[in-house]
Parts: C-alpha cells; sequence; structure tokens
C-alpha cells in the first residue's frame, strides 16, 4: 500500500482524479451524499466539501480542459454540475 486515508464513517460511493492528477473527488453514500474534494499533489489535503445531492452520488466526470469544473450523476437520475475553483474562491460549497 502506498498510501491510506480514512475521512469518514460511510461507504464510498464513487472516486475520481482530475486528468491533470491535481485533484482528487471523493463521494460518499448516505445520509450527507456529499463529495469531498482533495488536493493530491498536497498529500491530499481536504480542499472543499461540496453538497447539494439529495441520493448517492454514482459517477464522477471532470472537464478535460482542466478547469476543474465536475458533473456527477446520482442514483435519482440527476445530472449535477460543480465549479470547484468558484467554489474554493468565494469559500461556500454546494448547489
Amino acid at each position: 500500500m502506498i498510501f491510506s486515508l480514512k475521512d469518514r464513517d460511510r461507504a464510498v460511493t464513487c472516486l475520481k482524479f482530475s486528468p491533470d492528477g491535481e485533484t482528487m473527488v471523493v463521494a460518499y453514500a448516505e445520509p450527507s451524499c456529499e463529495l469531498l474534494v482533495y488536493d493530491s499533489k498536497n498529500h491530499f489535503k481536504q480542499t472543499a466539501k461540496i453538497r447539494g445531492s439529495t441520493t448517492p452520488v454514482t459517477h464522477i466526470d471532470f472537464s478535460n480542459d482542466n478547469r476543474k469544473i465536475i458533473q456527477c450523476n446520482n442514483a435519482g437520475c440527476e445530472l449535477l454540475f460543480f465549479d470547484l475553483v468558484e467554489k474554493n474562491k468565494a469559500g461556500a460549497v454546494g448547489k
């Protein structure tokens, strides 16, 4: 094992690295159905917590242009988009 990280006591429903490898997003199961964003170049320091999904996230995709926009599908058949850069600047994360 190269690295181990335990941040929650809930099941991970999805995990994805950005195309440049600098960001990792982890989706957690209910009750909060939140996404946690980590800086993989800084020892996986948590940089954001995203709330907005009402059901567990089943898939995460990053934009190919490294703009840090993610698209998520969830178990409720919703398609959600989040801008990680703007959320970090504003200090507020969510929908």
